[in-house]
């Protein structure tokens, strides 16, 4: 009966879908994270050996998965096994000896059960992680040094701008005393033609302004 029973659940092995995302392996920034690579987990997840399973096994054979999510992990005999899919009578796509433990050989009739492990808790500490770190990474943007009568917006690291055109600051952080190139008001006022230049060093509240005024020559 144990040879009908092991027959039948290699027969099951073989319609077992395409695999899901590895459990515990962040995707972020590169690819988009999924529940499997978060580690999905269900409560009361638990089952038994009905045969035994050695060190080396890559997939287990159970009583039944019903209660277990699509891939995750599971404890037998304090061995931390992840598993990437599984069939109705199996655990597949194994990652044995996980999260620092063992890989050691079970007996039949030991329990199987589905656990909240330290990997859960790491897989999402470092997908939090890889997040901030790609905010971080965008809270700069680098701007073309060679601009020709375009629009700037956003933040630029510290380079210089060379524009043929017309370049027009309505707001920015900084000291607008370092602006040249504007005749007469670097720093202050000037007249150039029927034009008002204005550059506000930034002092006291450390916001520059430059303001550029056209007026009539009547």
């Amino acid at each position: 009966m144990k040879h009908l029973f092991l027959i039948f659940s290699c027969l099951l092995l073989t319609t077992i879908t395409s695999a899901q995302d590895a459990p515990g392996v962040v995707k972020f920034p590169a690819n988009l994270d999924s529940p499997d690579s978060l580690m999905r987990a269900t409560n009361n997840a638990r089952t038994t050996l009905p045969a035994p399973a050695s060190a080396q096994a890559s997939s287990i054979v159970v009583a039944s998965t019903a209660t277990f999510p699509a891939s995750g992990a599971v404890v037998i005999d304090g061995e931390v096994i992840l598993y990437q899919s599984k069939t109705a009578t199996a655990l597949t796509g194994l990652t044995r000896g996980a999260d620092g433990t063992a890989a050691t050989s079970h007996a039949a009739g030991v329990s199987v059960r589905g656990a909240i492990v330290a990997a859960h808790h790491n897989t999402l500490a470092n997908a939090i992680i890889a997040t901030q770190l790609k905010l971080k990474s965008l809270s700069s943007v680098d701007l073309p040094t060679t601009l020709n009568n375009k629009a700037l917006t956003g933040t630029t690291t510290a380079e210089n701008i060379t524009s043929s055109g017309t370049v027009t600051a309505t707001n920015f952080i900084g000291d607008a005393g370092g602006l040249t190139g504007l005749t007469g008001a670097t720093g202050g006022v000037g007249n150039t033609g029927s034009t008002t230049i204005a550059a506000d060093t930034g002092t006291p509240d450390g916001i520059g302004k430059v303001s550029i005024q056209t007026r009539s020559l009547e």
